[in-house]
C-alpha cells in the first residue's frame, strides 16, 4: 500500500481509521528522536503532502542535531561549564556568549 512520491521519496504505509465518527487515513512516521508520529488525513493527496512536509522537517531536524550552530553549541558548553566554575566565573562566560 506504500506509494512513491513525486520526488522519489516513498510515502509509508497508510491505514484506514475511525476518530469521532469520521473516517481518516493515518500514516506513522519516526521523528528525528525515534518516536513514533502519526500523521491524519481525509484522502490519500492530502496525507501524502503532510507525510513530506514531515518528512522534510524531521531531516532538518536531524541535520541540525549533527551540525550544531555556535549558539547552540555555545550554550551546551555553558552548562558542561557550569559545574567546574565559579558563578561568577560563569555569569562572565553567559554575558561573552550572549554579546
Amino acid at each position: 500500500m506504500a506509494k512513491k512520491a513525486t520526488n522519489g521519496t516513498s510515502v509509508p504505509a497508510y491505514t484506514r481509521v475511525r476518530r469521532r465518527d469520521n473516517f481518516y487515513l493515518r500514516a506513522r512516521v519516526y521523528d528525528a528522536d525515534g518516536k513514533r508520529v502519526d500523521i491524519y488525513a481525509k484522502d490519500e493527496e492530502e496525507l501524502t503532502e503532510k507525510v513530506l512536509q514531515a518528512q522534510k522537517r524531521i531531516e532538518e531536524l536531524r541535520f541540525s542535531k549533527v551540525n550544531p550552530t555556535v549558539a547552540e553549541y555555545s550554550e551546551k558548553w555553558l552548562e558542561m561549564q557550569a559545574a567546574h566554575v565559579r558563578p561568577s566565573t560563569l555569569r562572565g562566560y553567559e554575558l561573552t556568549v550572549r554579546k
